[in-house]
């Protein structure tokens, strides 16, 4: 495949269009696969539907009245500061 499991902590879309393109880059195939274990961080909810539509497990995503690269920073930054 294109990744491997624990290669990434994470992938970030900022628009339907980056995760589609995505999925287009890595093909169907690896795409499914990639999705069991890689989680996703989107920018605001129209992303995350696009996403979680591929099958990605979304675990970040700003408020929606706070849409903006920095604050998907800081919600990336708080999943990863959470307990398991």
């Amino acid at each position: 495949g294109v990744l491997k499991p624990d290669s990434l902590d994470l992938v970030t879309f900022t628009s339907p269009s980056t995760v589609n393109g995505f999925a287009q880059l890595v093909g169907q195939e690896s795409v499914e696969e990639i999705v069991k274990w890689l989680p996703a961080g989107c920018i605001g909810p129209t992303t995350t539907r696009a996403a979680k539509e591929v099958g990605f497990r979304v675990v970040a995503e700003p408020a929606p009245e706070q849409i903006s690269s920095g604050s998907l920073v800081e919600a990336i930054a708080a999943h990863f500061r959470s307990p398991l």
